[in-house]
């Protein structure tokens, strides 16, 4: 009798959660952080498939023979198509502040990507084929979303069985006026340290470097300085470069997240710079009141990822995002099972 109990007993917590998983299935994709009006929320692939329509799509890329159809990601965010609107929310003030903001894209095995908000926003770095949240794969509709990152030929930036998009971002630096930098400093790496126009080796030009201030277009310019990719890998990354960032802040303390695949020619990345030089004048002087040090990100429409007056550089790794749901349904289940026990002992 004792031994059919507590047969009984040990298979209520199962039947508990699988009754939850029956009856609440997880939805394909959870947005949410600073995000608000229609792109906060829960996505099945028939809704996104549903929204296409409604916001510039559906999108069709066709990468390395695959054809992939679903929704620009800056739309689903509420981006306009002049990337001067969206329903990203900024925290602070001060110049482009959505240049702070990133996105954390996870999917199956916990795989996450990171992705900065400048990167994707027409305004900005998003110039290229845009970023999709896939819902088809060759004209076969999919059990769950991809992230596709159309420039990555590798895929390593694609996130399969798309769950969940955060977007964050990081604190604000204290606001000052700007000041001429002779130096800066490099942290989050392996061999940290305090740069000058020296240390900026080997040297490396690009020419043509167009983008606008304001309304006003600048350029064409040639830039000279350290490929930014390659100086920071030779400083020592120590994390995952697809979930991490490099946080550029000037003098003034205007700040720009990038992230680092984004940087990563491996991904399909230019090649962007961190110039003390422009149009072969005098390293340093040659920039003016852009200082000794100025972030040039060739493609981007507008300077705003163009940070004069380098003061530092920070390399940084976004956590994984907390599993709550899971938590969750197994504390819920937990309490369930403990009031079944109590039920049936005597």
């Amino acid at each position: 009798m004792r031994s059919r109990r507590a047969r009984q007993l040990c298979a209520v917590p199962v039947a508990i959660l699988g009754l939850l998983v029956a009856v609440e299935p997880a939805p394909a994709l959870e947005i949410s952080g600073l995000v608000t009006g229609f792109s906060a929320g829960s996505f099945s692939v028939g809704q996104l498939e549903a929204l296409a329509p409604s916001i510039g799509g559906p999108t069709s890329e066709t990468l390395g023979g695959d054809t992939f159809t679903g929704v620009s990601l800056w739309s689903l965010l509420g981006g306009n198509s002049t990337g001067t609107t969206s329903n990203i929310t900024t925290v602070g003030g001060g110049n482009n502040p959505i240049l702070r903001n990133y996105i954390l894209a996870t999917g199956d095995g916990g795989k996450t990507s990171l992705l900065s908000v400048g990167e994707i926003d027409p305004f900005f770095g998003g110039t290229g084929l845009p970023y999709l949240v896939a819902y088809q794969l060759n004209g076969a509709t999919l059990p769950s979303p991809i992230l596709v990152v159309p420039q990555d030929a590798t895929r390593s930036r694609f996130v399969t069985g798309l769950d969940q998009l955060v977007i964050a971002t990081v604190p604000m630096a204290p606001q000052g006026p700007r000041s001429i930098t002779q130096s800066f400093t490099l942290t989050g790496v392996a061999k940290p340290g305090t740069f000058t126009t020296a240390d900026l080796t080997p040297s490396t030009t690009v020419s043509n470097v167009t983008f606008l201030s304001g309304n006003t277009p600048t350029g064409p310019n040639s830039y000279t300085g350290v490929d930014l990719w390659n100086f920071l890998v030779a400083a020592g990354l120590l994390s995952n470069p697809l979930n991490s960032y490099v946080l550029a802040t000037g003098s003034d303390g205007f700040r720009v997240l990038f992230s680092l695949a984004e940087l990563d020619p491996a991904f399909g990345a230019h090649t962007d710079l961190l110039a003390d030089s422009i149009d072969g004048g005098a390293p340093g002087t040659s920039l003016g009141s852009n200082g000794f040090f100025r972030t040039v990100i060739p493609g981007d429409l507008h300077g705003g990822r163009f940070v004069s007056n380098v003061a530092s550089l920070t390399v940084g790794a976004v956590p994984e995002p907390a599993t709550l749901l899971l938590v969750g349904v197994a504390m819920g289940a937990l309490g369930l099972a403990r009031w079944w026990q109590a039920r049936l002992l005597p």
